[in-house]
């Protein structure tokens, strides 16, 4: 329910434009990439440059602090909902085991769940300055999960 609510508020659609769609399979991710490349060289005198970032352990890496400031003062999700927010980053912990030893439960200040289905939105919401700075240079974008598709068409 908070999924739903979460994408369909309109700062998050204005802040992250793709959420809109909701989370999306990979063959839906590269059929939009694949149209809009043909789409672009099918247009006089386009040429078509495409980048992929691949964030290794992207998932790991989002700062909670960072993560709630950005959920506040950019989608302006406050009071309660954020609040949610901040109990469930809380409460992640991780621990080795092997064989029949567990280390000790240690509270993880950074990273959400890649396997949730929070985890992926909230990484959207993180990543999405991202978009920003494409936008600044004229360039279209297309954001899934933990990859980020900049593309460039020559007029």
């Amino acid at each position: 329910m908070l999924y739903s609510l979460i994408t369909i508020w309109p700062a998050t659609i204005y802040m992250c434009p793709s959420l809109h769609i909701g989370v999306v399979s990979t063959e839906s991710v590269l059929m939009r990439v694949h149209n809009y490349i043909i789409i672009s060289l099918d247009t006089d005198g386009n040429s078509v440059i495409l980048v992929l970032l691949d964030l290794l352990v992207a998932f790991d890496t989002v700062n909670h602090d960072l993560l709630m400031s950005r959920l506040e003062r950019r989608c302006g999700i406050t009071g309660t909902v954020v609040n949610w927010f901040k109990s469930y980053l809380c409460s992640l912990t991780q621990f080795v085991s092997t064989n029949q030893s567990h280390s000790t439960k240690r509270d993880l200040l950074v990273g959400v769940p890649p396997d949730s289905i929070l985890g992926p939105l909230l990484y959207l919401l993180y990543t999405a300055p991202i978009s920003d700075v494409i936008a600044s240079h004229h360039l279209n974008y297309h954001l899934y999960v933990d990859d980020t598709l900049p593309g460039l068409r020559n007029r």
